[in-house]
């Protein structure tokens, strides 16, 4: 799982929504970055609760794609989140994983 220095807060979440940051749309969901001078990434995953009703889905699906992430950590100075979409549903581990794989590749 990603760090917690490697995570943002709420407060920096927030930050982040009212910045113009480029956008890219996948199965999984919509990524929202922008590239920056700090040496490591800084990620956030939100899966709203009209997706996985339960809790422990939600959770186990977050910790699941900053695992993937974290893969990323050293090579990317990006700061960003992802809004997971109905889509990421029916996709399995290693479809998702591609999916991610290929975002950081495009985009570093």
């Amino acid at each position: 799982m990603l760090a917690k220095k490697n995570r943002i807060s709420r407060s920096e979440f927030l930050n982040l929504q009212k910045e113009s940051l480029k956008k890219v749309f996948t199965d999984i969901g919509t990524f929202f970055y922008k590239k920056t001078e700090k040496k490591e990434i800084q990620w956030s995953v939100v899966i709203s609760s009209k997706i996985y009703k339960k809790a422990v889905e939600r959770n186990s699906l977050r910790r699941k794609i900053y695992t993937y992430i974290q893969k990323y950590n050293k090579k990317t100075p990006i700061v960003g989140y992802l809004i997971i979409g109905k889509k990421s549903i029916t996709l399995s581990d290693d479809d998702m994983y591609q999916i991610i794989y290929e975002f950081f590749k495009k985009n570093t």
